[in-house]
């Protein structure tokens, strides 16, 4: 505790002679953090240099400075002294950091009436909306109590019902169920989408029943409950990534079982159900559920091949439809079928339109580590760079056309070896053929031209 002044109109209090005895008089308080107390009565001018009678202190801060709160806290926040305050009603509650001023007398208890002074508060609502309020910037250390105040009281209190957590309770883990006051087991936090459960109330075993289908058989309810314990256990989150479109798509018990039972990992993949359940019916047309099954098997440790050759389905796949020629179901052979296809269909719109780039631009065309570097200059050009590498660059020609992108290519005895997109001035991916990543030596030369041509080209 600090140690205060106050200084108030003698006729302004409420006191024996209140509004019968008019005197000009200034009462001044002084309240020690001793616990000294003394009331002095003296003429509004009248300079009083006060020491505490119990522990000779001198220094006093003038309390009424601080009416205009927000710019006394800016000016000495250092000397106040601060507490914790925890409110709750029946859909806030509220973990506040506080300070008291004293701001008036009362003279018949004989006592300094104080003010609460809110200066940084968090609130949470029973809808899960947090609100952050400060007057000043506090040390993160702060807001971490206030908030860990906020989950102790929730927890200890039993407020908002969220379900009992067998780990440590996070204000994210408050603010997740009562957004969601349907799930009612702590697991549903650690799911990467919950948007589709939108039951009264559900457990996890309903809502792995609702993902894969409600399935009849006991294996693949085995099947998908083991791929739900598999992820939890492995990531420490689960993700119906595959479960859904496999449970939705793959009428064969064996096969579907099978399925499940793989171990992709879901945290590599940028796709959702709905496009991985296209590509399945997709397939469906051409192939059997079997081979199907083979392809996912081989293709379990190439999430970019099974990513890039969805897009490129999902790019245009009223075309595709047309275009596509069965060929052995390989996820590399799909892909390349595909890029084929979307080849043969950009083709069409690109073959006659021509490229322009900046001054800037082609003057980072230059030879380095026995690489020549060149940009296309048609679209027939990146059609035919696009068949060299087996990729969908042929789909990148409108954004080269609208300077939002930039493709080089590296070639060695007039042969392309691989490309790099640009834009921004940073590089957003590169590859070799098939999407193949960089060996070591294209990533060096790849890092030296961007260093040396590139970036100084552009910088200028």
């Amino acid at each position: 505790m600090i140690s205060w002044k106050l200084s108030v109109d003698f006729n302004k209090q409420k006191h024996l002679f209140f509004q019968k005895l008019h005197m000009n008089y200034i009462i001044e308080t002084y309240l020690c953090s001793c616990g000294c107390k003394e009331f002095i009565i003296k003429y509004p001018n009248q300079k009083i240099n006060y020491t505490c009678k119990k522990c000779k202190n001198k220094i006093f801060y003038n309390a009424n400075e601080a009416y205009s709160f927000s710019k006394y806290l800016k000016q000495h926040s250092s000397k106040l002294t601060f507490q914790y305050d925890i409110k709750y009603s029946l859909n806030t509650i509220s973990s506040s950091y506080i300070t008291y001023i004293p701001t008036d007398i009362d003279f018949m208890a004989n006592k300094i009436i104080f003010s609460k002074k809110i200066v940084y508060t968090i609130t949470l609502n029973k809808n899960g909306t947090i609100n952050e309020i400060y007057l000043i910037q506090f040390p993160q250390k702060i807001k971490n109590i206030l908030e860990q105040n906020l989950i102790s009281f929730i927890e200890k209190n039993n407020i908002f019902n969220i379900p009992k957590h067998n780990s440590k309770l996070t204000l994210s883990k408050i603010q997740f169920f009562l957004k969601n006051p349907h799930l009612k087991e702590c697991e549903f936090y650690y799911w990467s989408d919950v948007n589709y459960l939108k039951y009264k109330n559900i457990t996890i075993k309903e809502a792995l029943a609702m993902i894969s289908n409600y399935p009849k058989t006991k294996s693949v309810k085995k099947a998908v409950y083991q791929n739900y314990i598999s992820q939890m256990q492995t990531y420490k989150s689960y993700n119906p990534l595959f479960v859904k479109p496999f449970c939705k798509t793959i009428k064969d018990t064996n096969i579907l079982v099978d399925l499940l039972n793989l171990d992709f990992d879901v945290s590599k993949f940028k796709l959702d159900s709905e496009s991985i359940e296209i590509f399945i019916l997709f397939l469906k047309q051409y192939y059997s559920e079997k081979q199907i099954l083979k392809l996912f098997k081989e293709s379990i440790n190439y999430a970019i091949y099974i990513e890039d050759t969805i897009f490129e389905l999902l790019f245009n796949i009223n075309n595709m439809n047309q275009h596509f020629q069965k060929v052995p179901c390989k996820i590399i052979t799909i892909h390349d079928e595909f890029v084929r296809c979307q080849s043969v269909i950009q083709y069409e719109k690109i073959k006659d339109k021509t490229l322009s780039y900046t001054q800037q631009e082609l003057q980072a065309c230059k030879s380095i580590d026995k690489y020549e570097v060149k940009l296309p200059r048609n679209g027939n050009e990146l059609y035919i760079w696009a068949n060299r590498l087996h990729n969908c660059m042929a789909s990148y020609f409108f954004s080269i056309k609208a300077h939002k992108t930039i493709i080089y290519g590296f070639f060695q005895n007039s042969i392309l070896q691989f490309v790099v997109e640009i834009s921004d001035g940073k590089i957003i991916q590169s590859s070799s053929k098939n999407n193949n990543k960089l060996s070591a030596i294209e990533e060096k030369v790849l890092s030296n031209w961007y260093n040396l041509y590139y970036n100084s080209f552009i910088a200028k």
